[in-house]
């Protein structure tokens, strides 16, 4: 008697067990769609007459008012084949240092008043 009832005791206990690891996984898939969610909020334009600094894996240097996205521009050289998320600053003035916006790399233009896109 004693044994069946330690074992109905060590079932309820891995039940138990078995739950609580279900809620951690339902809560770790939540958060995961909570930040797809606000990636794809991000997708943004620069204003056309804002210089641009660009973080990527590689170095770019742009020339002004032609899209990034499979563009060729007056450096023969330069060419973007595949979107990449790129992180973009407006200038001192417009913004503070510290505030940087995210966006699509085929969604950016470079501006129209001579300024350079560095990254």
């Amino acid at each position: 008697m004693q044994e069946e009832e330690e074992e109905e005791e060590e079932e309820e206990e891995e039940e138990e067990e078995k739950k609580k690891k279900k809620k951690k996984k339902k809560k770790k898939k939540k958060k995961k769609k909570k930040k797809k969610k606000k990636k794809k909020k991000t997708n943004q334009r620069l204003s056309e007459n804002s210089c641009a600094r660009l973080w990527t894996s590689h170095t770019i240097m742009t020339l002004p008012a032609k899209t990034i996205y499979r563009e060729n521009f007056e450096d023969e050289h330069f060419t973007v084949k595949h979107p990449a998320w790129v992180l973009a600053s407006y200038p001192r003035q417009m913004l503070d240092q510290t505030q940087a916006i995210p966006i699509s790399a085929a969604a950016i233009q470079g501006p129209s008043n001579g300024c350079m896109v560095n990254t």
